[in-house]
């Protein structure tokens, strides 16, 4: 079988095409991997405190689409991700979850440094995210307005990628 391929690789477009094939191939899969254990279906609800003071429950978010983000002060990826996350913040829904990065006067100061704004939940304990099945940060989750998981990316996701899935679950 290998021979009748081999003349077919030496076209080099062929080649780089089937590369390249195989490399997002290994991608999907991997972010397969990655996002098995994460919640799927009902959004774990919770009843927790902004780092504002202000007290917020998912159930406040009933009949919007929302987006959960779960972040880490000093993951450098995150901190690639936080004007996009701070823009969405602007016009849509969001709680953004700060994954061990410290006591409040620590994720305060970070947020005033960037000048951020978007609303923090600190989970220093680690609760909600064993909660939502977290593995690692960042943690994008978008909820749909019945409270039903419709995506989870993790890693790096692009501003419009967000705002292309938060429309498509209903904001």
């Amino acid at each position: 079988m290998y021979s009748k391929i081999k003349p077919l690789l030496k076209n080099p477009w062929l080649k780089y095409s089937l590369e390249i094939l195989i490399i997002l191939a290994v991608f999907y899969a991997i972010s397969l991997y990655k996002k098995q254990d994460l919640v799927k279906g009902n959004a774990p609800s919770f009843n927790e405190v902004f780092l504002n003071g202000k007290p917020v429950k998912l159930a406040d978010y009933q009949g919007n689409a929302v987006l959960i983000h779960f972040w880490a002060t000093w993951c450098p990826v995150c901190r690639l991700e936080q004007d996009s996350i701070e823009a969405i913040s602007k016009d849509h829904d969001i709680i953004t979850i700060a994954m061990n990065s410290g006591e409040a006067d620590k994720i305060q100061a970070f947020m005033t440094k960037n000048n951020l704004s978007f609303p923090v939940i600190i989970d220093d304990d680690g609760i909600l995210s064993r909660r939502y099945g977290i593995t690692g940060v960042p943690t994008s989750i978008i909820v749909n307005p019945e409270g039903i998981i419709e995506y989870s990316e993790i890693g790096y996701t692009t501003n419009w990628g967000l705002r292309l899935r938060l429309w498509l679950a209903g904001s």
